[in-house]
């Protein structure tokens, strides 16, 4: 009887040392996943706002040939990242970009800013070798601060270019390495040219 007692008291549990190895195990195992993690939530992060973007881009697109008039989609101030306005934009000539006093300017839709390591980069090249975003060509039609759909559908950057737009959404810690890069054509198709990580 003393000999089954003693048996079952050494079979119930963990000793000491098989917990720490167990403890130093998964330590080890959190570690080599915590810097992958860290990219996944970025890439999740660079998703997210090209998604935004284009969704915000088919919208403006889509009021612009509803409606028959210039729609606009114009950044926040700072640019892109912090967000943007799509609104009726009845200016005849050249898109202002300004949601004016008008009432025959509406506001349609609002984003609001995205996470501060995520960067809109407007007008990057088309022609680089490397395939990375980078500044660009002198001459090129850069999409600046807005993004205008006329009553046909065709697209206009703040150059009120009708050549392709193109734009890079990176990320400012790993800008080279890490980025969505896309082109707007003269008919206002949005295209994603190349992603990156």
């Amino acid at each position: 009887m003393t000999d089954r007692m003693q048996f079952r008291r050494y079979d119930c549990g963990f000793s000491l040392v098989e917990l720490m190895v167990v403890i130093a195990m998964v330590a080890i195992l959190v570690g080599l996943a915590a810097p992958n993690f860290d990219n996944v939530i970025r890439r999740n992060r660079l998703d997210a706002a090209t998604e935004a973007f284009r969704a915000g881009q088919a919208y403006t697109r889509s009021e612009a040939l509803t409606r028959g008039t210039r729609v606009s989609m114009a950044a926040n101030a700072g640019g892109f990242a912090n967000g943007w306005r799509i609104f009726v934009d009845d200016s005849t000539l050249v898109p202002n970009c300004a949601l004016d006093a008008p009432s025959s300017e509406v506001l349609l839709r609002v984003q609001e800013a995205f996470a501060p390591n995520v960067s809109f980069v407007p007008g990057t090249s088309l022609t680089n070798s490397a395939g990375t975003c980078s500044a660009p060509a002198a001459g090129t039609p850069t999409l600046g601060t807005c993004l205008s759909y006329d009553a046909n559908g065709s697209a206009r950057g703040t150059s009120n270019a009708l050549d392709p737009i193109t734009l890079c959404i990176q990320d400012s810690a790993n800008a080279s390495n890490m980025y969505r890069r896309m082109t707007i054509n003269a008919t206002g198709q949005l295209f994603l040219q190349k992603v990156s990580n």
